[in-house]
């Protein structure tokens, strides 16, 4: 007995094995949301959703990479610098990026935020709006260490870092949060949820991009079905337009739930930060959305002290001054084909 298939047949054979071994491999290689995401591609347009998962569909990291990682948080503990000199090769996903902003001038000033080294407006159209901590002691330090941590990741240079720094007369209460791929938890993610947690009274969030877990999702929901005042501030430009069109699909939820959204209209608002009641303050490079906490290295600011706090209060209010703040009602007079398009846009939330 002989098979005589045609090019079309072996085709529809392949096209189907793809299809089958992307159900059996994806869904335990990565979260539930994400594997619904690629295998909604891999089904649609096997042939090219399969390179593409094996391109950017799960945040691997070579051993040599995390071993690494391992080696510098060790450091950072014991106040050493680490011994390996490991060289530098590429060990990771293309899309993986280092996201923090940081800056040590002279072992006594730093600055950590959300801004990078570039122009304001070099996304044509969208002039950035930032905020950027600066700050001395010995939390200068610990941003100086993260720096060459970075560095010895990328270069397998080891840097000389300052153990110390005298305090300052303010003593504000800081703790650095990094997070990253490498390390293994979701440092920002957890640290978040439990900051939404925690609240009691009121909580602000910042963010330019709004594309949640389903975790931070249930946290922002429970605090306001517990009467917390939840706001959150979202810029109204937005320069990712996939990445605008999915956040949109979440607002409904929310809004029915009682949180408040604003969205900021000047300029692109690209800070990132939230506030807890009148005691804590999360400033730094992490943004609300699935990248930020899974894929990218990212550097936050805990600072404990009711005047930062206040002074982070003005700046929240500055910006819902130029915000216009969304209703229910009106949110879902937009037209059936944008939530159409919206609800489309949030399947993919897990390649932005």
């Amino acid at each position: 007995m002989t098979w005589d298939l045609s090019p079309g047949a072996w085709l529809l054979a392949l096209d189907w094995a793809i299809r089958l071994a992307a159900l059996a491999w994806i869904p335990h290689r990565t979260t539930p949301p994400a594997a619904r995401s690629w295998l909604l591609l891999v089904f649609f347009v096997p042939l090219l959703g399969l390179p593409l998962y094996l391109l950017f569909g799960h945040p691997w990291l070579s051993r040599q990479r995390i071993l690494r990682q391992a080696q510098a948080s060790q450091a950072i503990r014991v106040g050493q610098a680490p011994q390996a000199a490991l060289r530098w090769r590429r060990s990771g996903r293309m899309d993986l990026r280092n996201h923090r902003k940081l800056a040590v001038i002279d072992d006594d000033i730093a600055h950590v935020g959300s801004q990078n080294l570039a122009a304001a407006e070099f996304v044509r159209g969208h002039p950035n709006r930032e905020l950027v901590a600066r700050v001395r002691g010995p939390v200068v330090a610990h941003l100086e260490a993260v720096f060459a941590s970075d560095w010895y990741l990328e270069t397998g240079e080891v840097l000389d870092v300052s153990p110390t720094r005298p305090s300052q007369p303010e003593r504000v209460a800081t703790q650095l949060l990094a997070s990253g791929p490498a390390y293994p938890f979701d440092n920002a993610r957890d640290s978040v949820n439990a900051l939404i947690h925690l609240a009691q009274r009121r909580l602000v969030l910042t963010t330019p991009y709004f594309v949640p877990d389903d975790a931070l999702l249930a946290a922002l929901r429970i605090a306001a079905l517990s009467g917390v005042e939840v706001q959150l501030i979202l810029s109204a430009p937005n320069n990712q337009r996939l990445t605008e069109w999915a956040q949109h699909s979440y607002y409904d939820g929310l809004l029915a739930c009682g949180v408040r959204i604003a969205l900021y209209r000047p300029r692109f608002l690209h800070a990132k930060h939230l506030s807890v009641d009148d005691g804590i303050a999360l400033i730094g490079s992490i943004n609300l959305d699935i990248r930020s906490f899974a894929l990218n290295a990212e550097i936050g600011l805990f600072c404990y002290d009711r005047g930062v706090v206040a002074r982070m209060r003005e700046i929240e209010a500055d910006y819902l001054r130029d915000a216009e703040q969304l209703s229910l009602d009106a949110w879902r007079a937009r037209p059936t084909w944008r939530r159409s398009l919206e609800g489309v846009a949030r399947l993919a939330d897990s390649f932005m």
